[in-house]
């Protein structure tokens, strides 16, 4: 829920003053009953006025204006009229309904704005609407410890959340996480298929409204890569139609434990939980090393000096790959720029590490801006700015893919986010359609006002496909304005997973390598603590890694392509 606090004067009638002269009123709150809205539910606004003055305030009136962000009016209502407040009093509204939201409404990003009386601009609310369909509402393990050897039972709750019947439901757990970056609304599964895949054995049909609990059904069997000790484990659902093209909903299952049968000790420690509890707490200050300008900042004079530049980063943290270049723009005074495709809104996993479980599309809107705040803050260390320095598309994780290969001109549901339109308020452009060629258009223009000398991006034969198909939309801007206009940047490619199993694109590569500074490795690995809502404790959260292990780990995998 959002909460506003500030103060505000407001021009009103004050008993026993002219209409003319002001008095404040400070305005303890402003809140939307939500962050997000499903259509047909209500949008619901409340306000809390406290009257600090020793007259009464009288006269006070408002008015709610909703607006497509960065579009049109759908709605403006009284929110407030003709009401006075007591000396010292305070007066709270309640939730009023401002809107249902219609069925056919735009799914994405709303504005807003309450305007009072006196007050020289209104004050500003978003909120999202969007759609879902259907619910995976629970999946659990039967038990929470297993010996090796017992087979792990499962069941689910499944609800439908709209207005027609869905038949033939398709229930599947797997081992691995579902590679949704090629599975969505209209896609079929691409990339790495979970490991060890189990499916309810019955076909699932749900009325409007209607929930199923199914029964326990066997799954995987327990085991162990290593028979000596015990660890933690979890699984993936994922609800489909029959052919497992349209994906409705996934969740995981809670964490259990499998251990060896004859094994005593210990058992292991929940991995989930975080490592500082606020972003700020990442900081490198305070830890076992020294103050940042005592550490060599020096390169070989026969460093070639870096052109202006573009990196283009598929996921929040994907701009680890680009920063080691900024503090050398910096020192040269070379103009760069990093655009931010997705908001890395696509991981089950950490919604449950930092919210507790998704249960609908608010829940993944929660995690596509913690890890634009993870990412800002990140950056920060390098001194790099969001809007001066990047750029951010809001752009749904999982679905660059299906929304580059769809040339229909329609635009591309994504069942996470439940919008076809980015939900997010810092997106570069309010309800930027999830469209290939709106994606496509803002690209060039973004590379329009850069126009640097070269471009760093994901290589095309990432096994992520939204990896991969970042780097096949900025091909295209880039085709597109070499066509208009003669512009052919140098193109350098990074290779951050590995060749997935499929068809390469048919370029020639020409192997590159970077040099960075000793501070420039340490902003780096200070850098890389930021990302809670993607590593546990265990991995590498906030592992102080010494200068010398950083050297070795500095060789990057870069390329130069050629023939685009």
């Amino acid at each position: 829920m959002f909460i506003f606090r500030c103060k505000l004067f407001l021009l009103g009638l004050l008993v026993g003053f002219t209409s003319t002269e002001a008095r404040a009123l400070e305005i303890v709150s402003l809140a939307l009953g939500k962050d997000a809205y499903r259509v047909g539910e209500r949008v619901q606004l409340r306000l809390n006025l406290k009257n600090d003055t020793g007259t009464a305030a009288s006269g006070i009136s408002g008015t709610a204006t909703l607006k497509v962000a960065g579009g049109s009016q759908v709605r403006q209502v009284t929110f407030l009229r003709n009401i006075s407040v007591a000396p010292g009093a305070n007066f709270e509204s309640g939730y009023h309904e401002i809107w249902t939201i219609p069925q056919d409404a735009l799914l994405g990003l709303y504005e807003l704005e309450l305007s009072l009386t006196g007050t020289p601009s209104p004050i500003l609310k978003h909120f999202v609407a969007y759609r879902q369909d259907l619910a995976l509402e629970l999946l659990e393990t039967e038990r929470r410890q297993y010996v090796v050897g017992d087979i792990i039972r499962v069941r689910a709750i499944i609800r439908n959340l709209g207005q027609t019947p869905l038949r033939s439901l398709k229930l599947v757990l797997g081992r691995g996480y579902p590679w949704i970056s090629g599975f969505g609304r209209g896609t079929s599964i691409s990339g790495a298929p979970p490991e060890q895949v189990y499916t309810y054995p019955k076909p699932i049909t749900l009325q409007p409204g209607q929930d199923l609990t199914t029964e326990w059904f066997d799954t995987m069997k327990a085991s162990l890569p290593g028979e000596d000790r015990p660890d933690i484990f979890n699984m993936f659902g994922w609800v489909s139609d029959s052919s497992q093209k349209d994906l409705y909903d996934l969740e995981q299952t809670n964490t259990f434990v499998v251990r060896p049968w004859n094994y005593v000790g210990p058992l292991p420690y929940h991995p989930y939980q975080h490592l500082y509890k606020f972003l700020d707490q990442t900081d490198y200050r305070g830890v076992s090393y020294q103050e940042m300008d005592q550490y060599d900042d020096s390169l070989p004079v026969d460093t070639p000096k870096l052109g202006s530049w573009m990196g283009f980063c598929p996921h929040y943290d994907d701009e680890l790959a680009y920063l080691p270049l900024v503090p050398r723009s910096q020192k040269w005074k070379v103009p760069f720029h990093l655009v931010q495709m997705t908001a890395g809104d696509g991981n089950v996993e950490s919604i449950h590490r930092y919210v507790d479980g998704s249960r609908d599309a608010p829940d993944w809107h929660t995690l596509g801006y913690l890890r634009y705040y993870e990412t800002v803050h990140a950056s920060e260390i390098f001194g790099v700015k969001a809007g001066r320095d990047a750029t951010h598309l809001g752009l749904p994780d999982g679905g660059l893919l299906p929304i580059f290969l769809d040339n229909s001109g329609k635009n591309f549901f994504m069942f996470t986010t439940g919008t076809d339109h980015t939900p997010y308020s810092f997106a570069y452009k309010k309800n930027l359609a999830y469209n290939r060629e709106a994606i496509i258009q803002t690209l060039i223009e973004l590379i329009k006002k850069n126009m640097p000398e070269d471009i760093y991006t994901p290589h095309p034969d990432e096994g992520h496909g939204d990896h991969r198909t970042t780097t096949f939309f900025v091909l295209e801007a880039l085709r597109r304005m070499r066509k208009e206009s003669g512009y052919e940047p140098r193109i350098h490619v990074v290779v951050e997973y590995g060749a997935g199993d499929f068809p390469k694109a048919q370029y020639r590569y020409e192997p590159e390598s970077f040099e960075f500074t000793d501070r420039t490795l340490l902003k780096l690995h200070f850098a890389s603590w930021a990302y809670q809502s993607q590593f546990t404790i265990g991995e590498r959260g906030g592992i102080r890694l010494p200068l010398p292990e950083l050297r070795k780990r500095a060789n990057s995998r870069w390329f130069r392509l050629l023939g685009w």
